[in-house]
């Protein structure tokens, strides 16, 4: 079975992305450790949700390694899997690529981008409720 990684990095850099999939993820703890100069943002509050993965959430619900102003991953080489994966699995669609890389219309694009919103704060809930540790 071959796995897609989708090409944020050239829809980005083409105009096309605005970085709006870019929430909150699931980061390895060594990962968010050693990249601790990337950060973009403050973290709001950290959520452990276990002894190798956390939560970092950011006062706009986007990304600690997002660039507000450019939209581009600082960790882009290294990011998460999910983040590899966005766009390419069912669940996890890009608000303006289809997964045959055709362009969404406004309606679609805004459809994503509310589910996308929606999942962002059932999320967040979740791991409030479920975390181990918060600070």
């Amino acid at each position: 079975m071959v796995i897609q990684i989708f090409p944020c990095k050239e829809l980005i850099e083409s105009g096309k992305c605005a970085g709006d999939c870019c929430g909150i993820v699931p980061i390895n703890r060594l990962i968010f450790k050693l990249n601790k100069r990337n950060y973009q943002v403050k973290i709001k509050t950290l959520i452990r949700d276990n002894r190798t993965t956390i939560y970092p959430i950011t006062e706009d619900g986007k990304c600690i390694f997002l660039n507000r102003s450019t939209y581009q991953c600082s960790i882009y080489d290294k990011r998460p899997l999910i983040c590899r994966h966005y766009g390419t699995i069912k669940g996890l669609e890009c608000p303006y690529i289809r997964f045959d890389e055709t362009k969404r219309n406004e309606q679609e694009i805004k459809a994503t981008q509310d589910m996308i919103d929606n999942s962002v704060d059932k999320n967040i809930d979740l791991m409030k409720k479920s975390c181990l540790k918060c600070r």
